[in-house]
């Protein structure tokens, strides 16, 4: 069922579990979720000294054809990325933090 409301929820084809290892953060894995949902993961990173930072992830987005599900990547109340949808697979994601290099306090 891709992009229809079932079971009270929304979504598309999903991952079971994380790309690799052990440590995998998402909406809901495996699972529909209604319109509502939302899933924030913060962290402050320091990056004193740092260079050519980027930040490196593989992502799984798929939409289900809706108009609501979103990733965003927001540093320091900017935003650096927003995908909507696509490929049902996992595609690898890279951002360039650099504008942030010698900053103690990164979120």
């Amino acid at each position: 069922m891709i992009g229809v409301a079932a079971l009270g929820g929304y979504g598309g084809v999903e991952p079971t579990n994380g790309y690799s290892g052990v440590k995998c953060w998402g909406t809901i894995l495996g699972g529909l979720h209604n319109p509502s949902t939302i899933s924030v993961l913060s962290q402050t990173f320091d990056l004193t000294g740092s260079t050519n930072t980027l930040l490196l992830f593989q992502e799984w987005l798929d939409s289900g054809g809706n108009t609501f599900d979103t990733a965003e990547v927001i540093v320091n109340g900017t935003q650096l990325y927003l995908a909507d949808g696509g490929p049902t697979t996992w595609r690898r994601t890279i951002i360039d933090l650099s504008a942030y290099d010698g900053m103690a306090n990164v979120q």
